[in-house]
């Protein structure tokens, strides 16, 4: 028996410097029948350049299109693969020469329908970081579990404390291109977009396969966790918008919805706190009021006691929904390891 294609998808944006260390880790792949399908989502510099150099390859193929973001250009990839089975790489990633040929070897093993593996962090001054979030070795989820599996993903909760992204993340699965033919990625939504995709695909799937073992590595640039965009408050909101209407009506995943409303309410409160730009030009408690004021629905408290976070992360929590200038205070007097002065 011949093994089934796989089509590999790759959305590139302005990644002269990476595209073509990520493109060779796929093409090398131990696992021989796929395809490498580069979207090149409008570049201004030499990536489509770049990515020529593989068209003598029959197995690459690159479509280029207007700027339009990862969602648009993973959808494109999506309606022009070929292959029984997906599996999406970002263009500043590379993949271990191996992570075809196993991911593939447990779909027909345990006839799953998405497998997912490890992640490794590769920070550019060196560092590496292995995300290991369950225990064991190979891991089944159908049924009742893949449900608890699901709560885990949108509540971001690992098994272990490491994060969740090889799951929540589009990259390190396989999945099976048949089950999820009309599901997109929400091209409206702009951060964290890809976890409502994989929330909304694991309806579709009867049975998914952790591989404890790490196969991805991840590019992290040194900068890129302290910068911050303008509109991050905003396209906070939309994702966690997404979530809590996706989860509405259940109890289960209300629950789980509300913990990751506690947790990205934390993650702007965090961002914009303890950049000290923000705190200088007083423009911290606006973003995060803003954030507030375009959520939906906001927490309550007795939410945040009932949430599974520590003492401390509950105080700023309930200060932040109810009073900001307390939390501020709390944050400054408290939580701020870099000891901002207190705007004024």
């Amino acid at each position: 028996m011949m093994n089934e294609r796989i089509s590999v998808i790759v959305p590139a944006y302005n990644v002269q410097d990476d595209i073509d260390s990520c493109v060779k880790s796929i093409l090398t792949q131990s696992y021989e029948n796929i395809e490498v399908i580069v979207v090149n989502d409008g570049s201004t510099d030499k990536t489509e350049e770049k990515c020529n150099q593989f068209l003598k390859d029959r197995r690459f193929k690159i479509l280029n299109t207007e700027n339009a973001g990862p969602a648009r250009a993973r959808n494109i990839g999506m309606e022009n693969a070929s292959g029984t089975w997906i599996l999406f790489v970002d263009a500043d990633d590379q993949i271990h020469e191996d992570l075809c040929g196993q991911l593939y070897e447990q779909t027909m093993k345990y006839k799953a329908d998405m497998v997912f593996c490890n992640l490794e962090n590769r920070k550019d001054n060196g560092q590496r970081e292995s995300l290991i979030p369950f225990r064991g070795g190979v891991r089944g989820f159908s049924g009742k579990r893949k449900d608890e599996l699901k709560l885990r993903l949108i509540a971001k909760q690992s098994e272990t404390g490491d994060s969740l992204i090889c799951l929540s993340g589009p990259y390190c699965k396989l999945i099976k291109k048949e089950n999820i033919k009309n599901i997109r990625f929400p091209e409206n939504i702009t951060l964290g977009e890809d976890t409502c995709f994989v929330i909304e695909i694991m309806d579709c799937l009867k049975k998914i396969v952790y591989l404890n073992q790490t196969l991805y590595y991840r590019k992290i640039k040194a900068n890129s966790l302290s910068s911050l965009r303008k509109d991050e408050d905003v396209r906070l909101s939309a994702y966690t918008n997404w979530v809590l209407e996706h989860c509405s009506g259940e109890p289960d995943k209300e629950r789980a919805a509300s913990i990751l409303n506690a947790k990205n309410m934390l993650r702007i409160c965090n961002n914009y706190l303890s950049n000290i730009t923000y705190i200088q030009y007083g423009i911290a408690v606006k973003h995060i009021e803003n954030y507030k004021k375009h959520l939906k629905r906001n927490l309550k408290n007795y939410e945040i006691f009932r949430c599974p976070l520590k003492l401390s992360t509950k105080i700023k929590l309930f200060a932040s929904c109810n009073n900001m200038y307390l939390f501020v205070f709390l944050y400054n007097r408290f939580f701020n390891k870099n000891k901002y002065k207190k705007e004024r």
